[in-house]
């Protein structure tokens, strides 16, 4: 049996293989992947994080080929930068895994072929030409365009600064089936400039916002104050009224 997995278990994953689904036996875990006769074909919709797993069932001869889409350092960083990580924690999080799963295709390069996901549901009919090279026949009529933000324009940056990340970009295509001519992304500067005029429109709205309950505050905080002092002043009187009470007492 063929296997189709993914490392990034993203919406654009879901979303191909929902439109695979009447075509292979889909499992949600890699785990509950078996060998069924009936199905020649199955997809996994969990990302796959741990390669030990799927090395036994290669091992066992649960399956006999198996197709991992991967995401390339630009998308997966953004994907984490968009979940509140840091950069160099996107970064770095992305290299374990990537060098992990090059380990795992070059022991078992026979068996193992690597796509991008990205540029594979970007061009369907080379992605069409490499399934049927490797004995899978689906009509593929997925299409997706690549998504365009602000945090994979930053991504995009990051990663052609980076010595380590390019290189390991660079390996990771070499090693996969060739879908496109190069890992450059396209973005889209009319939907940057949007999301940029949309973003400092949201940032003014929260200044806004800000500058009210500023406001609200020092209003309290004077309320606070004079009512500190009437207190103060209520108990001097307090204390006075004490003290005369005392020496009337006294006399």
């Amino acid at each position: 049996m063929k296997t189709i997995i993914t490392t990034e278990s993203t919406e654009l994953w879901r979303d191909f293989a929902v439109s695979l689904k009447d075509r292979v036996d889909v499992a949600s875990e890699l785990s509950d992947v078996e060998n069924n006769t009936d199905a020649s074909i199955s997809l996994c919709l969990q990302a796959c994080a741990d390669f030990d797993v799927l090395d036994d069932k290669i091992k066992q001869s649960e399956v006999e080929a198996v197709l991992i889409f991967y995401q390339q350092a630009e998308h997966a960083i953004a994907l984490d930068l968009m979940v509140g990580k840091s950069l160099d924690e996107a970064a770095n999080n992305w290299l374990q895994k990537t060098q992990k799963l090059l380990q795992f295709q070059k022991q078992n390069r026979r068996l193992v072929k690597l796509l991008n996901l990205e540029q594979a549901l970007a061009n369907p009919k080379p992605l069409k030409q490499q399934l049927e090279h490797q004995g899978i026949s689906l009509l593929v009529e997925f299409e997706s365009t690549t998504p365009t933000s602000l945090l994979l324009l930053l991504a995009c940056q990051y990663v052609r600064q980076d010595t380590k990340l390019k290189e390991i970009n660079t390996r990771l295509s070499a090693s996969s089936l060739p879908l496109a001519s190069s890992l450059d992304i396209e973005l889209d500067n009319n939907l940057l400039l949007t999301e940029l005029s949309s973003s400092k429109s949201v940032n003014k709205q929260l200044a806004d916002e800000l500058a009210e309950k500023q406001i609200s505050l020092g209003q309290l905080e004077l309320s606070i104050l004079s009512n500190a002092a009437e207190n103060a002043e209520l108990t001097s009187k307090l204390s006075a009224l004490e003290q005369k009470n005392i020496e009337f007492s006294q006399r």
